[in-house]
């Protein structure tokens, strides 16, 4: 992407010599995937900032105790970035609304089908998981003290396409998962 402006966005590239596009065009060909991986490539977001985001953007974070990356915090005061975190629990919920008022925030788990499951609450939250960790295999690597089980919690699972009908979340535009 070499300029954006207010209807069109000019590329150029392997497949194109400077070539102008409407957003329209743009977003119907690439759905915002050259835009957002751009700025990720670089030290700083400034070929895009929170004022210039060109089109609508809906970003899911599937594990968000954490908050965004770094590169997508410029975007949480945009009306065009539709921020939506998923998180189970309440507490990581709550936290997660305070810190990104304009969220939608789901407090649930993602999963299969629909029902309750056993979240393993580990030393470091975001090895938390439904699933055991298999400490046999993790004690091999410093890192396994993070997986260590701390507690337990009984969570709501739903199927994303649940929610995202129930909360009227559009389609997702981009979708990071914690793994």
């Amino acid at each position: 992407v070499n300029e954006v402006g207010n209807d069109s966005i000019r590329l150029s590239g392997e497949w194109y010599e400077d070539q102008a596009f409407s957003i329209d065009e743009f977003t119907s060909m690439y759905g915002g995937l050259v835009l957002i991986s751009d700025i990720e490539k670089k030290e700083s977001a400034g070929l895009f900032s929170r004022a210039t985001l060109p089109f609508e953007i809906t970003y899911i974070d599937i594990g968000a105790s954490y908050g965004l990356p770094v590169n997508w915090e410029q975007f949480t005061g945009n009306p065009m970035f539709n921020l939506i975190l998923v998180e189970p629990g309440e507490f990581w919920a709550n936290e997660l609304r305070r810190r990104y008022p304009r969220a939608t925030v789901v407090p649930y788990a993602l999963g299969d089908k629909n029902g309750r499951a056993t979240l393993n609450i580990a030393a470091a939250r975001s090895c938390s998981s439904l699933l055991a960790p298999n400490m046999e295999f993790l004690q091999r690597f410093p890192i396994s003290k993070g997986f260590h089980v701390v507690d337990t919690e009984q969570v709501d699972i739903y199927r994303y396409e649940d929610i995202a009908a129930r909360e009227s979340i559009r389609q997702p535009d981009f979708i990071k998962i914690d793994v």
